[in-house]
C-alpha cells in the first residue's frame, strides 16, 4: 500500500501491524524496513536508527537504521568505537 493512500495514523499503524504479523519470518527484515520508510514519510524525518541498550550487541552490529533515499547511509562503525571508557 502506499503511504499516500493512507489518511490517518490510526489507518497506518493497522497496515504495518498487519504487514508484520502476517509476513514470513525469513521477509520480517526487508518487510520491517520498508514499513519504517513509510514511517520516515509519514512524519517527514529523514532517519531512524535503533539499537540495543547493551555495549556488547552494540559492538556486535545489531543496530537497524533506514533513511530517506536523499540521505545518506549511516556509518554505524564510526559511532560504536570508544563510546564507552574501559576500566
Amino acid at each position: 500500500m502506499s503511504i499516500k493512500a493512507i489518511s490517518s495514523f490510526e489507518q497506518l499503524i493497522q497496515y504495518q501491524v498487519t504487514t508484520l504479523a502476517s509476513c514470513r519470518a525469513q521477509d520480517f527484515d526487508s518487510s520491517f524496513l520498508e514499513l519504517a520508510k513509510q514511517g520516515l514519510e509519514w512524519f517527514n524525518l529523514d532517519r531512524l536508527t535503533l539499537f540495543p541498550n547493551s555495549m556488547i550487541l552494540l559492538n556486535d552490529g545489531k543496530t537497524v537504521s533506514v533513511s530517506q533515499s536523499h540521505i545518506p547511509p549511516l556509518e554505524k562503525e564510526k559511532f560504536v568505537v570508544g563510546n564507552y571508557q574501559d576500566t
